[in-house]
């Protein structure tokens, strides 16, 4: 269920910590927060309603970022992809357009990344 004036926003990632880190932050904030702890999971979170922020981890096995960006944006052309890595040094996938957070991300990093979350 979605409240029209909140974000919301999916995690993908299969660190459980950080699916709990960045959820409770979020929450906090007025986010309408989901996760997922693999691609396949997110792909079904997304096709039943697509949020407007995702969070992925680019370390996920079975990973296509490009696949992934691109499902995405068919179904809500607005949303903003944003991805994580603990590879300081990973750069590769700004060819796809997406912000990159080097973890740890530190709280005012991520919110600044996401913007508001008191809507769009």
């Amino acid at each position: 269920m979605t409240v029209e004036t909140n974000q919301t926003i999916l995690v993908v990632d299969d660190d459980q910590t950080v699916r709990d880190w960045v959820t409770l932050l979020l929450s906090k904030r007025g986010c309408l927060v989901q996760s997922a702890r693999d691609v396949e999971s997110a792909y079904r979170i997304i096709a039943a309603d697509t949020p407007d922020v995702i969070l992925v981890d680019l370390d996920l096995a079975r990973m296509d970022v490009h696949a992934f960006k691109s499902f995405i944006l068919i179904r809500n052309p607005e949303a903003k992809v944003l991805a994580m890595t603990a590879l300081p040094h990973s750069r590769a996938d700004q060819k796809h357009g997406l912000r990159i957070l080097v973890k740890p991300i530190e709280e005012a990093e991520l919110i600044s990344a996401i913007g508001s979350c008191d809507g769009k």
